[in-house]
């Protein structure tokens, strides 16, 4: 019967632990891109829906986003502060999100022509995403 020796052991453990060393920062980095992927892709659909039921004058009203620290909210109504609040769907992002920019985003009732138009800002570290709204209501992410 053969066994391992203590010093096979202790090459094999380091070895797995050389790779973990090597392998986790790259698994943080993509999970980190992911979480800003993810979070630019929801803000540019709920940007989209909220222009496209302004536009199309669902329930007579005028429709938007307000962009805040780990958040933002689709909201009905003419500004966030005078909202329907009934109506309000949060969306939640990670932590180490941010916002910046742009902190609210009024589509006008049956024209779509947003109130304001500018730049939102979407960082993560070192990371980030720029999303344009321009004076006609169309949503592009910059590149």
């Amino acid at each position: 019967m053969r066994a391992f020796t203590l010093i096979e052991v202790l090459i094999v453990l380091a070895i797995i632990v050389l790779a973990l060393t090597v392998i986790s920062p790259l698994g943080l980095s993509f999970y980190q891109q992911y979480q800003l992927t993810t979070a630019v892709s929801q803000a540019i659909q709920v940007l989209r829906m909220a222009r496209l039921k302004a536009e199309t004058g669902y329930q007579q009203s005028s429709y938007g986003v307000y962009f805040e620290s780990e958040k933002f909210i689709f909201f009905k109504g003419d500004s966030y502060l005078t909202r329907d609040k009934s109506f309000d769907r949060i969306f939640e992002v990670a932590p180490t999100i941010t916002f910046s920019g742009l902190t609210e985003v009024v589509f006008s009732k049956s024209t779509g022509i947003p109130l304001n138009y500018g730049t939102i800002t979407i960082s993560q570290e070192n990371q980030k995403r720029i999303i344009e709204i321009n004076q006609l209501g169309r949503i592009n992410l910059k590149q």
